[in-house]
C-alpha cells in the first residue's frame, strides 16, 4: 500500500518508479511466506536522489532481516543482511540514476556480500557471523520497516529480488539491458 503522497512516476523518466518525499511517504509490501521477499540472496535496484546527506531507508525490513539506507558517515549506503553488516559502503551518488546490486554468497564461511555499482563490482566483504531471517515485518520502500523513523528522500526503480546470489556477468547484464531507460 502507498503511504501518503507517494508519487508513480511512468516513463519515459524511468521504467515505472516511485518517489518519495523524505518526510512522510512510503511504500509497504503486506506479503509475507515468500522466500524471495523473506530470505532474498540477490536484491538489485535503481535510485535517484539530490540529496546526499539525508539518513533514510530504501528498503528496510528492519535491522534484524535486511536493510539497505543512506548515510551521512561517509554519504554511503549502508547494508543489513539477516542481522549481520558490511564493512564496506557504497559511495552514495547524487542527481543521476544509479544501479545498485547486493548479493549473499552462503558457499562461503562466513558469507560474503557482494555489492556492484552499475554493474562494476565495487567491494566483496565477509560478515561476522551468518546471516539469519526472523523478523515477519513487511517489506517497505522509503521508511524503516514498522516504523515511523529514517524516510528517505528520492525515487526508486526496477527492483529485483532473487533467492539466488547473482553472478557478476548477471549484474551486468541486468544493469547493460535497463541503463538507456535511465539516461546512461
Amino acid at each position: 500500500s502507498f503511504i501518503n503522497d507517494v508519487q508513480f512516476i511512468g516513463p519515459p523518466t524511468a521504467s515505472f518508479s516511485f518517489g518519495v518525499d523524505g518526510i512522510d511517504d512510503s511504500i509497504v509490501f503486506t506479503q509475507t511466506g515468500d522466500s524471495i521477499i523473506d530470505e532474498p540472496k540477490t536484491l538489485s535496484f535503481w535510485y535517484y536522489t539530490d540529496d546526499g546527506t539525508q539518513v533514510g531507508m530504501l528498503i528496510s525490513r528492519t535491522a534484524n532481516d535486511f536493510e539497505v539506507y543512506q548515510h551521512t558517515t561517509g554519504n554511503a549506503l549502508w547494508t543489513y543482511w539477516g542481522g549481520q553488516t558490511a564493512s564496506d559502503k557504497l559511495s552514495i551518488v547524487t542527481s543521476t540514476w544509479t544501479h545498485v546490486t547486493y548479493t549473499i554468497d552462503e558457499s562461503t564461511s562466513p558469507s560474503t556480500q557482494h555489492a556492484y555499482q552499475n554493474g562494476i563490482l565495487t567491494y566483496s566483504n565477509q560478515f561476522s557471523g551468518t546471516p539469519s531471517y526472523a523478523n515477519t515485518d513487511p517489506l517497505t520502500l522509503g521508511v524503516r520497516a514498522s516504523s515511523t523513523s529514517y524516510y528517505w528522500d528520492g525515487k526508486l526503480a526496477n527492483i529485483q529480488m532473487y533467492n539466488r546470489a547473482l553472478s557478476s556477468t548477471d549484474v551486468l547484464h541486468n544493469y547493460n539491458a535497463l541503463k538507456s531507460r535511465f539516461g546512461l
